[in-house]
């Protein structure tokens, strides 16, 4: 079952280390209609969410 999401207004931020885990995370996500914004650690994460 998939719910698709309607707009990009939402958006889900991917903190993984894991690249391939992370990949399949950010296009199963854009996949649905989120905005993905990806960071590999937290420090990075930080840095997106500023």
């Amino acid at each position: 079952m998939h719910n698709h999401v309607a707009s990009t207004d939402l958006t889900v931020l991917i903190i993984e280390d894991d690249e391939a885990a992370r990949s399949v995370m950010e296009r199963t996500l854009a996949d649905a209609g989120y905005s993905v914004p990806v960071a590999g650690d937290g420090a990075e994460g930080m840095d997106v969410v500023r």
